[in-house]
């Protein structure tokens, strides 16, 4: 068996939150003014997290592994990882819910780590980023800001009133654990 060490840790939640790239810090999951901002302009121009892994997945003809949501310039940018042709590829996706891009994401991007691994547990419970993206939503009663899957399962970062919930989805797309994020995050500007 593979080991992936702390990329696995708590079904990938420090993987999550080295994803988590907005202008402000997070501390013990309080929501931050720049994840409202962005949940604001993402329900403004009525794009959901899975409608962009979608469009990702359309536009790589790949497997979506990860997804993040951020201003920029306050302009909103989704970007979602994918394993594509045996690659890591980053796919950027407009507030149209139309990709727009596509290249190699970073190599010391967390998801890629894990993608392979992430996509054969996918295909093989038959589940999607996009349903655990559901599944945590529907679990937490919250919006998703951020996902993040690993070999056994899928982290979801979830905005729930004023807080920011984990919601673990497991390989047969169920959520299975929510936990408030307590850790003091400082979250790289965007």
């Amino acid at each position: 068996m593979r080991s992936f060490g702390w990329r696995t840790f708590c079904g990938g939640c420090a993987a999550v939150l080295s994803l988590l790239m907005l202008s402000t810090v997070a501390f013990a999951g309080k929501l931050t003014d720049g994840w409202k901002d962005t949940l604001k302009a993402m329900d403004e121009a009525k794009l959901t997290p899975a409608k962009a892994v979608e469009a990702a997945e359309a536009h790589s003809k790949g497997k979506a592994v990860s997804i993040m949501g951020m201003l920029k310039d306050k302009k909103l940018t989704v970007t979602v990882n994918v394993i594509a042709e045996g690659k890591c590829k980053a796919v950027t996706v407009d507030s149209a819910g139309k990709a727009t891009g596509m290249a190699d994401a970073k190599a010391d991007d967390m998801s890629c780590g894990t993608g392979a691994d992430a996509v054969k547990m996918m295909d093989a419970a038959k589940t999607t980023l996009g349903k655990a993206i559901a599944a945590a939503e529907e679990h937490s009663k919250g919006k998703a800001v951020a996902a993040m899957s690993a070999a056994d399962s899928v982290t979801v970062a979830c905005a729930v009133g004023d807080k920011m919930m984990m919601v673990t989805v497991d390989k047969t797309g169920k959520a299975t654990k929510m936990d408030e994020e307590k850790e003091k995050t400082p979250i790289k500007g965007g």
